[in-house]
């Protein structure tokens, strides 16, 4: 028999056959720093191979796998800077692509769509300036077109339509 226990170093444990007569790297999605156990990777770190001494983050745009041992995209209408979460982006940005590390602002006229992947144009009747949400014109403006940016008041002699997208003449 053996006079002395031996250790596994990091990146391993003792087998878990019941001999305890060697030492097994630690699988993917665990690591072990120094001599003793593994252990899973903390939240949002992985590892991809066995052997592991620590586990990593994911670059932007990616978080860890449900498996933690890889890193998968963010989807469309969600980002993820460095830390490896994916977010969705905030209400009145979006991301269009998969793999998103930052979200962005519409433009005049248009607001964010539903899904947060892209912008869509404000309604006639509707307006924005820069803020990615379309508004309703104020009750005696108008917009005639999709994707306005400015509302205008009628002219002498009419007044705003009910769905304020023209103008009508006023009644006598």
């Amino acid at each position: 028999g053996a006079c002395e226990c031996l250790t596994c170093g990091p990146g391993t444990e003792v087998d878990d056959d019941g001999t305890q007569d060697s030492c097994e790297l630690c699988p993917a999605g665990t690591f072990s720093a120094d001599e003793g156990t593994c252990q899973t990777c903390p939240l949002n770190t992985f590892s991809s191979h066995s052997g592991a001494t620590e586990c990593d983050t994911c670059s932007c745009g990616s978080q860890p796998d449900g498996s933690g041992t890889g890193c998968e995209l963010c989807l469309a209408g969600f980002f993820s800077t460095d830390n490896g979460v994916c977010t969705r982006c905030p209400s009145n940005q979006y991301s269009t692509s998969d793999g998103s590390c930052e979200c962005f602002s519409c433009g005049p006229g248009t607001q964010v769509n539903g899904d947060q992947d892209g912008c869509e144009l404000c309604l006639a009747g509707f307006f924005s300036t820069d803020n990615g949400v379309c508004t309703r014109c104020p009750s005696n403006q108008y917009s005639t077109s999709d994707g306005s940016c400015e509302c205008f008041s009628c002219g002498p002699g009419t007044q705003v339509n009910g769905d304020q997208d023209g103008c009508e003449l006023c009644l006598a």
